[in-house]
C-alpha cells in the first residue's frame, strides 16, 4: 500500500523536460511518489539534475518494478517503460 495512491492525495503533472517522458508527482502528508512513463520506442533519459529539483534524489525504489535507482545520475527508461519512483526512507 502506497499512501501517495490513495484518492485524496495530491497529484499534480511536472514537466520532465523530455517531450516523451510523462511526469506525474502524488503526495500526501506520508509520501510521495514521481510517476515516469515513456511513451516512446526508443530509450529515453531524465537528468539528475531534473529528478533533484522534483525532489527525488539520492536512493530512490521504484514500487512498481521492485527496483532500485541511484537519483545521483541521470535515470534511462527503457522503450515504454513506466516507474513508481520514491524515495528510501531515511534519505535526504
Amino acid at each position: 500500500q502506497m499512501d501517495a495512491f490513495h484518492a485524496q492525495a495530491s497529484k499534480r503533472p511536472v514537466w520532465t523536460y523530455n517531450d516523451h517522458v510523462f511526469g506525474l508527482v502524488r503526495q500526501s502528508p506520508r509520501g510521495q511518489v514521481l510517476v515516469l512513463g515513456n511513451f516512446s520506442d526508443q530509450p529515453q533519459t531524465i537528468t539528475r539534475q531534473r529528478l533533484a529539483e522534483l525532489g527525488f534524489s539520492g536512493a530512490l525504489l521504484d514500487r512498481l518494478n521492485k527496483r532500485y535507482f541511484d537519483g545521483w545520475f541521470e535515470m534511462r527508461l527503457e522503450p515504454y517503460q513506466a516507474v513508481w519512483l520514491e524515495k528510501v526512507i531515511g534519505n535526504q
